[in-house]
């Protein structure tokens, strides 16, 4: 029974830090912000915004706007970028923005493959341990046919 709680208690332990892989990273000084604005400089908040990126056709972005009418994004190569903005009524801004000295987006600061790896393994070695200590039991219930 120890042997069995110790295996439960070793496989959640990556599950609890892990959360299914996933992780954040707050970085103030690689993103691109856009002010979108009308002709009388109203912000276009919420507004639909397209980003793409050097020397490509598709939109490398879409997203929308916040309230103060700014576009934001994260380049990961130098070049002219173009960022698009448009509200359901047909207004269409667009800008041309250049970026020099870009930095790739790094990891996500999330939980390391191995970790979750190793949560796996543990977790398959325990289900095996279970079944291989409840199977035979399961098959000696009344009623239940066993194999021949």
């Amino acid at each position: 029974m120890r042997r069995l709680l110790l295996i439960a208690a070793i496989a959640s332990l990556p599950a609890a830090a892990g959360a299914h892989g996933t992780g954040s990273r707050v970085s103030a000084d690689r993103a691109v912000v856009v002010d979108l604005h009308y002709a009388d400089g109203e912000p276009m908040s919420f507004v639909d915004f397209y980003v793409y990126a050097p020397s490509e056709v598709g939109a490398y972005l879409h997203a929308r706007a916040d309230r103060q009418g700014r576009a934001a994004f994260v380049p990961d190569r130098d070049g002219e970028w173009r960022v698009e903005g448009k509200d359901s009524e047909g207004h269409t801004v667009r800008a041309v923005v250049p970026v020099t000295g870009s930095v790739a987006a790094a990891g996500s600061g999330g939980v390391p493959a191995w970790m979750l790896w190793g949560s796996l393994a543990l977790n398959l070695f325990g289900a095996a341990e279970l079944w291989s200590r409840y199977a035979p039991r399961r098959a000696a219930l009344p009623g239940m046919r066993t194999a021949p």
